[in-house]
C-alpha cells in the first residue's frame, strides 16, 4: 500500500502532463501511485497516459467512456486509489521538490489527521522559482474550527481540493464524492468533508504550484457553465441548511455560498431567458433559504431580485438589469478599440460577458514582465504602452477591471498619463472597495 495516491484528471493538456507527473515520481519519497484519470481527451494526452505508465510502474491509467469533468473523474481516481493518502493534483500543476518527504513526516507527527493543508504558491511559464522550505515546526493539527477561523476575514474563504491531502480511509466512511457540477464543485466538496472531519493537519512549507495558465484557462467556462457556478452554490445551501453544523463551519459556508453567487453575478448578462429555460427550479434553494443569506442581500444582487420577484423571475430580471448596465458601460466605446486592464481572470471573465453581448476586444493590457507575449482566453496580452499607437474611430476604449478600488485608480492614473480621459476613453468595471 503507497502512502500517497494522486487522482490527477487529464483532459487535453498534452504539454503539461509530462512535467505534472514527473514533479511527483522524481522525488526522493518514492512511495506514491499517481492514478491518471483521462477524461476522452482528444489531443493526445490519453494515449501520453498510456506511455507514461509503461514508463514507471506507480503510473495507472483510468479511461473514461464519457467526459465528466474534474469532479466526477477525481471520483473514478478515487475509488481505486489504495494510497493511505489522497491528493488530487491538477494535470497543469506542479508538486514542490522535496515536499512530498516533509508532508509524510507531518502527518506521522501530527498523528495521521483526517485532512492536511498544504501551502501553494503561483507562477506563470514553464517553470516556478524556487520556494522556501518553510518551517516544519510551524505546522501542527488543530480541530476544524481553529483552521477555519483565520479564513473568515480572507478575500479567498473557499478551498481548491488540491490544498489538501486526505486521509482515504476517512474519506471512503465519510462517504463524500464531487457532484456533478463543473465549475465551484471544490468548495462543495470540502464543505462536505469539513462537517464531518475531527482534525486538520498543516505543512509548513510550500508544497503544491499553481500554474496561472494563461491560454486554455477556464475562465471563459465560467460564461458558459453559468448553471454549474449555481448549482454548486445551489447545493451548498441546501447542504448547510439541512445540517447542524458548528456555528463557526456554518458561517464559513454562508460566506462561501455568497462568494458563488458572486461569481454568477460576474457572468449574468451572457445569460438569456432561453437559457434559463433549461434549468427550471435551479435558483429555487435561494428563494427557500433567503433567510440565511439575508446579510448578503445587497440591492439590486440577485438575492435582491429573488426576494423581490421570485426565484426564477427573479434571476431572468436580474440578468437582463446586467444585460443593460453593460450597454450603458460601453456606451461611449463606438467603433473603437476595445481592451481590458489588467490581464487578470476577473477582467477576462468581464470580457468574456461583454463578448457575449456583442463586443469584440482587441486584447489585454498589462505591466507585468511576466504575462507580455502570452493569451489569456484566446486574448493577447499586451503593454499599455501600445495605447498611442490604437486606430479606429477615436483610438482605444480601456475596461478596467480589477478586485481592488486603490488598483483600479493606479491604473486609470497611469491611462491618464496616456491621455485618455475618465468616462470617454475609459471605464471601470467591478471592483470591490479596499
Amino acid at each position: 500500500m503507497p502512502f500517497f495516491s494522486f487522482i490527477v484528471p487529464v483532459y487535453n493538456v498534452r504539454w503539461f502532463l509530462p512535467a505534472c507527473v514527473e514533479s511527483v515520481t522524481s522525488q526522493a519519497f518514492g512511495d506514491v501511485e499517481v492514478i491518471l484519470v483521462d477524461d476522452v481527451s482528444s489531443d493526445g494526452s490519453a494515449e501520453l497516459c498510456d506511455q507514461l505508465a509503461v514508463q514507471d510502474a506507480r503510473i495507472r491509467v483510468l479511461h473514461l467512456a464519457h467526459n465528466s469533468g474534474p469532479g466526477l473523474a477525481r471520483n473514478a481516481g478515487m475509488k481505486v486509489a489504495t494510497g493511505q493518502y489522497l491528493f488530487c493534483l491538477d494535470s497543469d500543476d506542479l508538486i514542490a521538490e522535496g515536499a512530498m518527504t516533509r508532508l509524510h513526516a507531518a502527518i506521522l507527527r501530527q498523528g495521521h489527521p483526517d485532512m492536511v493543508h498544504v501551502r501553494h504558491d503561483e507562477f506563470f511559464g514553464l517553470r516556478p522559482s524556487p520556494s522556501a522550505g518553510g518551517d516544519p515546526g510551524a505546522a501542527g493539527a488543530s480541530s476544524v474550527e481553529d483552521f477555519l477561523r483565520p479564513t473568515l476575514s480572507s478575500p479567498r474563504v473557499g478551498f481548491q481540493v488540491w490544498q489538501f491531502a486526505l486521509r482515504r480511509a476517512w474519506v471512503q466512511d465519510a462517504g463524500v464524492a464531487f457532484r456533478e457540477a463543473r465549475i465551484c464543485e471544490d468548495n462543495d466538496f470540502m464543505l462536505r468533508l469539513l462537517a464531518q472531519a475531527q482534525s486538520v493537519g498543516t505543512d509548513g512549507g510550500v508544497f503544491y504550484h499553481w500554474r496561472m495558465r494563461l491560454s486554455g484557462s477556464l475562465t471563459s467556462a465560467h460564461a458558459k457553465g453559468w448553471n454549474h457556478i449555481v448549482a454548486s452554490a445551489a447545493g451548498m445551501l441546501d447542504f448547510l441548511c439541512a445540517q447542524a453544523l458548528p456555528e463557526l463551519l456554518r458561517r464559513w459556508a454562508i460566506l462561501n455560498v455568497h462568494s458563488i453567487v458572486l461569481q454568477f453575478e460576474d457572468v449574468a448578462a451572457a445569460v438569456r431567458a432561453e437559457d434559463l429555460d433549461q434549468h427550471p427550479g435551479l435558483f429555487d434553494p435561494f428563494e427557500r433559504h433567503l433567510d440565511v443569506l439575508a446579510p448578503h442581500l445587497h440591492e439590486h444582487g440577485l438575492l435582491w431580485h429573488i426576494r423581490a420577484f421570485g426565484a426564477r423571475p427573479g434571476a431572468q430580471r436580474f440578468c437582463a438589469w446586467k444585460a443593460e448596465e453593460l450597454q450603458a458601460l460601453m456606451r461611449p466605446a463606438g467603433n473603437r478599440e476595445l481592451y481590458g486592464f489588467p490581464a487578470t481572470r476577473r477582467c477576462s471573465r468581464l470580457l468574456d460577458t461583454l463578448a457575449a453581448n456583442g463586443y469584440a476586444f482587441k486584447g489585454l493590457l498589462d505591466n507585468s514582465t511576466d504575462k507580455q507575449g502570452l493569451v489569456l482566453d484566446g486574448r493577447p496580452i499586451l503593454k499599455p504602452d501600445i495605447l498611442p499607437l490604437c486606430h479606429g474611430e477615436g483610438g482605444a476604449f480601456v475596461v478596467i477591471s480589477t478586485f481592488r478600488r486603490g488598483t483600479a485608480l493606479v491604473l486609470a492614473e497611469q491611462l491618464r498619463g496616456y491621455g485618455l480621459e475618465e468616462g470617454r476613453d475609459f471605464v471601470y468595471g467591478e471592483f470591490e472597495s479596499d
